[in-house]
């Protein structure tokens, strides 16, 4: 069966998979900026890095960084950079006026939490597609 079958057998579906494609989109970078952003935000207040004597490099807090890491850094006043500063000798800090715009937990970020979300979303998913078509009488 193709998509376009399942479209022309079920309308509502063509208002439901981009909702529920956006959802999935929408939940993966949430996990994926509470992992990866996250951890070098909570590395570097750990670290004490609040000032340019005090910074510290990739290598310095063990963190292997990605290319959405580096771009997130990369324009001042834009992404993780509002609030983490550079310095010439390519480290990082976050000073002291900007720590309470690192909004990342404290704690590292778990899997557990993740898998929860995801079976919430399959449940909602499940229950958009049965529900959604009956009201619409699909």
């Amino acid at each position: 069966m193709t998509f376009a079958e399942i479209i022309e057998m079920f309308p509502s579906y063509a208002i439901l998979l981009p909702i529920i494609a956006g959802i999935v989109i929408a939940w993966i970078i949430s996990v994926f900026v509470s992992f990866a952003y996250g951890r070098f935000v909570r590395a570097l207040k750990k670290s004490g890095a609040v000032s340019e004597e005090t910074s510290k490099s990739f290598d310095e807090l063990g963190i292997r960084p990605n290319v959405f890491l580096r771009l997130s850094l990369r324009k001042p006043d834009r992404g993780l950079r509002r609030f983490v500063s550079l310095t010439d000798a390519n480290t990082y800090y976050i000073p002291e006026e900007k720590q309470s715009k690192a909004f990342f937990s404290d704690r590292d970020a778990h899997w557990v939490p993740v898998l929860v979300e995801a079976l919430l979303i399959v449940v909602l998913i499940f229950i958009l597609l049965k529900l959604v078509p009956m009201l619409f009488g699909g």
